[in-house]
């Protein structure tokens, strides 16, 4: 299956056809911390909102109720770099699905009352989230620093407060421009829902504007860490380890395959050593951001103040590990959900879009079929893993966030450990 790119007034169409009984249509904007910087943290998030209140507006309040009547779903999502509008249904419904999502790029009209009803749910949002307390929150400010990256999606009660319709209309102007905005069709179409689509769009007149790059923009610590340590006290013991990554130096696949090998699946070094074996955790969280020229891959677990410091220890073990040896038998068992598994993405086309729109239209891992992609992974050798590795666990590339009974303990056990 091979995708396919159609240009209607300067706004690229992506579709790929995949044999299942859905369909999924998405808008992607290249928008939230990356590009809103700390003043507008929260703007894109908040325009998010607003676009389901303007549709809902536009449609004279019956939004929903429509929806409903022809099994449509309409959903949305913000991230670190990107704003995603997405329709699914049947293709029974195409027609209608294609005008609801269209009404998303429309001028905001909603009414000051109507944005502040959306304005109040995002701060009870904000209010409700116990994340700024957490030890993610430390890490993501002390990683990202004086960054758009170190905000929440969210924003502050604060700045939310005070966007008027105007100033969030002005906003949504700098986002919705044609060099940025494309959509993504995947599913069982036929030619006629492409040639409908198409011409809906070409009735669609976006602006020109400044073509947004999924670039991060590099914190002065970045690659120049101590490590960086940060210990707070807590009833609790909780601590996560980030790692600085150079995305232009690393390829993906490699990223992916050394990521699984510690953190992914049953066998993994990270689950086998930490859970299964010795029993310090139950579970932990593991996570890789990625932008086109940095990212931050990070480990976080909860364990008690007695295993707190044979855990970490355990933990550089295998880091330091995996900098030195990768067996072939690991990398094997990674590769499988690349190589083996690949194709069951075609069961999903909600999934498939997602996938293949930030894949390779935002994050820029380009490949035209799964295929391309499967070979991509399959291609990664024991010697590059192990050399993306090396490049990745340095104590240069390292930011330790930690909450403890004991903080001054806690912070002797990490020095003892990541600094000797």
């Amino acid at each position: 299956m091979q995708e396919k790119l159609t240009t209607i007034s300067g706004i690229r169409l992506y579709s790929l056809y995949t044999a299942v009984h859905s369909f999924t249509l998405s808008i992607y904007i290249p928008a939230g911390p990356l590009y809103d910087g700390v003043e507008n943290a929260g703007m894109s998030h908040l325009f998010e909102h607003a676009v389901f209140r303007n549709v809902n507006h536009l449609m004279g309040g019956e939004l929903y109720r429509e929806l409903d009547r022809y099994g449509l779903t309409l959903s949305g999502a913000t991230y670190n770099e990107l704003v995603q509008i997405s329709v699914q249904g049947s293709l029974s419904h195409f027609e209608k699905a294609v005008e609801i999502l269209l009404l998303a790029l429309s001028p905001l009209v909603i009414t000051p009352a109507e944005l502040n009803a959306e304005k109040e749910r995002i701060k009870r949002e904000i209010r409700e989230d116990t994340y700024r307390s957490s030890v993610d929150a430390m890490s993501q400010k002390a990683v990202w620093q004086e960054t758009g990256l170190a905000e929440t999606i969210t924003g502050t009660v604060g700045k939310i407060s005070k966007v008027t319709v105007k100033r969030l209309s002005d906003f949504a102007s700098t986002l919705l421009c044609r060099e940025n905005v494309f959509f993504y069709l995947t599913g069982a179409f036929e030619e006629k829902h492409l040639a409908f689509l198409r011409d809906k769009m070409a009735g669609i007149s976006l602006p020109s504007g400044e073509k947004r790059e999924n670039v991060a923009q590099k914190p002065s610590g970045f690659f120049n860490r101590k490590p960086d340590i940060t210990v707070k006290r807590a009833n609790f013991c909780k601590v996560k380890l980030a790692f600085d990554v150079d995305c232009k130096k690393t390829k993906k696949p490699a990223r992916d395959i050394v990521y699984d090998v510690l953190f992914q699946g049953d066998t993994s070094k990270i689950f086998l050593e930490l859970s299964e074996k010795n029993g310090y955790v139950y579970s932990f969280d593991a996570n890789l951001d990625e932008y086109r020229n940095l990212g931050s891959l990070s480990l976080a677990f909860e364990t008690s103040a007695t295993d707190f410091a044979p855990a970490l220890r355990l933990v550089k073990e295998i880091l330091d590990g995996v900098t030195e040896r990768i067996e072939e038998d690991e990398l094997s068992l990674a590769k499988v959900p690349y190589t083996e598994n690949y194709d069951f993405i075609l069961d999903d086309a909600e999934g498939l879009n997602w996938n293949k729109a930030w894949e390779s239209h935002i994050l820029g891992f380009e490949y035209n079929t799964l295929e391309d992609r499967r070979k991509a992974y399959s291609d990664v050798t024991l010697k590059e893993a192990i050399e993306t590795a090396r490049e990745i666990f340095k104590p240069s590339n390292l930011t330790i966030s930690a909450k403890h009974r004991n903080p001054e303990v806690a912070l002797k056990i990490i020095k003892d450990i990541f600094l000797s």
